[in-house]
């Protein structure tokens, strides 16, 4: 549902697109070279969905008796971090559906913190009360994406904008720890080290100068294509959770001005032409030795 909405927004924004001016960036590549660079820093952040799952593990024993083990609730927490990117982007020539498109590349780091409080067996069997804490982070997160820019303008040079993309996540050097009577809990398996996933978000924008932009931007996973979630949607497993990532950036985009024209050389396209003929410049030379003469 929440892809389908971002998908209508955008087709609602391209159905008004007349309501944008044509040179907000440069379409037609009269003053631009239709290319640039765009820096982001920003911020990561990890929402947990749910937050307080409740969790029990009941065995059945050999004489057909029952046993539970551990039931509780966990309290999962996602980490936030500093986020740097930087992306290279290209203008439509002729927009239609969308009007930039861009390959970004960016690094933070996932983290997350999941404690399970409630009764947990003893060793005659008895329900006691205890804990255990679920740690996950990895030393550094590398985001890479590709995504497609709508954009129209609310005011001369103020822009709201919506995109989609397919972005690519892989955790160097992750590291998940269990503290406690893990022995009586399901073992989950290791994370993935990687995930595919179809992103969205919205932002708002100003042209400040030239071929310079200002945009702040909100941007989510929709759907995990590879591996999928338990909860599905957006969100992806580590160890008992399942976090939703978030990230809002301050993007600084650069167009690249086009090269001056030369009025020297041939014309582009165009092969070099003498403005006189062999005959007249004959007679050139002629009346430039008769003048001379006369002198």
């Amino acid at each position: 549902m929440r892809t389908l909405v971002v998908i209508s927004l955008l087709l609602s924004l391209s159905a008004n697109a007349g309501a944008q001016q044509l040179d907000l960036f440069d379409s037609e590549q009269l003053r631009y070279a239709g290319k640039g660079w765009s820096w982001g820093i920003g911020w990561h952040v990890l929402t947990a969905s749910p937050a307080n799952p409740s969790d029990q593990w009941i065995v059945a024993n050999a004489d057909g008796g029952l046993d539970t083990m551990h039931v509780g609730g966990w309290e999962n927490q996602g980490g936030q971090a500093l986020r740097l990117g930087i992306s290279h982007w290209r203008v439509f020539e002729n927009p239609i559906l969308f009007d930039r498109w861009c390959i970004e590349v960016a690094g933070t780091r996932n983290k997350v913190d999941a404690m399970f409080t409630g009764l947990v067996a003893g060793s005659d069997s008895s329900l006691f009360l205890n804990s255990l804490h679920d740690q996950g982070q990895s030393t550094l997160t590398i985001q890479t994406a590709i995504q497609v820019y709508r954009s129209i303008e609310l005011l001369p040079d103020f822009f709201f904008e919506g995109h989609l993309g397919v972005g690519f996540d892989y955790e160097i050097n992750p590291t998940f720890e269990r503290i406690g009577p893990d022995s009586l809990f399901i073992p989950w398996e290791r994370p993935s080290d990687w995930r595919v996933a179809l992103e969205g978000g919205i932002g708002l924008g100003i042209h400040t100068q030239g071929g310079r932009y200002l945009r702040l931007v909100l941007n989510t996973d929709l759907v995990q294509l590879k591996p999928t979630s338990i909860q599905g949607g957006g969100n992806f497993d580590w160890m008992d959770g399942s976090y939703r990532p978030w990230q809002i950036s301050l993007q600084w985009d650069f167009l690249k001005r086009k090269p001056a024209a030369s009025c020297a050389g041939e014309p582009e396209g165009q092969p070099g032409r003498d403005l006189f003929g062999p005959k007249m410049r004959k007679k050139m030379r002629k009346k430039m030795r008769g003048g001379s003469k006369r002198q």
